[in-house]
């Protein structure tokens, strides 16, 4: 009996570490932008904006609490649109595109992955929900579900042969948005990448080696360009570490040099090295 009650117990925790732990994860979302375009050419708008030209539901429903991390526009007190309007684009869920492969938008969501679902539902636009009536029927939602990831996948092998490695070549030549034009933006991509990469996936094996390199790549992102006074919050939020092993800083080295040279990122000028990380680390520290 008591043998039964321990494992009960043990059991009990292992579960409640394992929705902690899902509880706690970044992720992507995708769009069908056609069909966001379809939505504002051929539906009425819900939104509190109807002149704006695309549906303003989504960027009343979630609000982030800080604009770096924002998956849709908007801040709660301005116009949603005030450039660009006319882009469903822009207006109605790209505010944190990270990959984009025609007609499909990858955006990131660096927090919790519940109220962005929650916020889609709740505007229809699902893919599989009906959005609205068009003049030749039925209009479905934009949205599906992209990568919920947490934590980092364990080392499985090296990052030096990304350039020969047919399923990268193939996503880069898919690519068709613009290349990145900060730094920033440069390590974001690399997220979409390899996100999108993992579906693509042969084996196991192989989408573990890409989540690792997203996962990497989002930590990373997160330590460098989020405000410092964020860095903990969002690290919690998706599950990260505070600080990676010397294993997993070689692997964000390696993928780094292996991807700089490419149009998408072009950043060898900047590399990751030991400065870098000493800066890192610094702010771990003057915390």
């Amino acid at each position: 009996m008591r043998a039964a009650i321990a494992i009960s117990f043990v059991l009990a925790v292992v579960l409640a570490t394992l929705a902690a732990a899902e509880a706690a994860a970044w992720g992507t979302v995708v769009y069908d932008h056609s069909l966001l375009v379809r939505q504002r050419d051929e539906c009425e708008p819900r939104g509190p904006h109807p002149d704006r030209g695309c549906d303003q539901c989504l960027p009343y429903a979630y609000m982030p609490l800080h604009p770096w991390n924002r998956i849709f526009c908007g801040d709660g007190t301005s116009d949603w649109c005030p450039w660009r309007w006319e882009d469903c684009d822009f207006c109605n869920g790209s505010c944190a595109i990270i990959y984009r492969k025609d007609p499909f938008r990858w955006v990131s969501v660096y927090a919790d992955m519940g109220p962005v679902h929650s916020a889609i539902e709740d505007c229809q636009e699902w893919r599989w929900q009906t959005y609205g009536q068009g003049p030749l029927g039925p209009v479905s939602g934009a949205y599906a579900y992209g990568e919920e990831l947490a934590w980092i996948p364990a080392h499985g092998r090296d990052y030096t042969d990304l350039p020969s490695d047919p399923v990268y070549q193939a996503e880069l030549a898919a690519y068709t948005g613009e290349p990145a034009r900060t730094l920033e933006a440069a390590w974001q991509y690399r997220v979409g990448l390899f996100a999108v990469m993992m579906e693509s996936a042969r084996s196991g094996a192989d989408r573990a080696h890409y989540e690792r390199a997203a996962n990497l790549c989002a930590w990373y992102g997160i330590v460098r360009f989020a405000p410092p006074e964020d860095v903990d919050r969002m690290l919690e939020a998706c599950g990260f570490p505070t600080q990676v092993s010397n294993w997993e800083w070689d692997d964000l080295t390696a993928i780094q040099e292996a991807t700089c040279s490419a149009f998408l990122f072009a950043d060898c000028w900047d590399p990751v090295d030991a400065a870098t990380w000493g800066g890192i680390k610094k702010l771990f520290r003057d915390r």
